[in-house]
């Protein structure tokens, strides 16, 4: 797989299956996508996506304390598109 340029986001919302994320030029749905906040990298692709926000589901869940650690490190991060 291939990085396709990377995004500022804000994550609004996080659980164990997915998060809701804020940013322009975001991903459309089906993409798959590297979420990148603090030093967590996360695999996962588009759910839905509108205007300047998405839902995204991860490959593999987040236990509580992935969550956790993802709350923790703050909500500003980056997308990497996939291709």
């Amino acid at each position: 797989m291939l990085m396709e340029g990377s995004r500022s986001i804000i994550v609004d919302d996080v659980c164990a299956s997915g998060a809701r994320l804020r940013g322009r030029d975001l991903p459309e749905t089906g993409s798959e996508m590297i979420v990148r906040v603090g030093g967590l990298d996360i695999l996962g692709s588009v759910a839905w996506q509108e205007k300047e926000q998405c839902g995204i589901t991860f490959d593999s869940p987040l236990d509580p304390m992935g969550v956790q650690q993802l709350k923790d490190a703050g909500s500003l991060g980056h997308v990497l598109g996939l291709v």
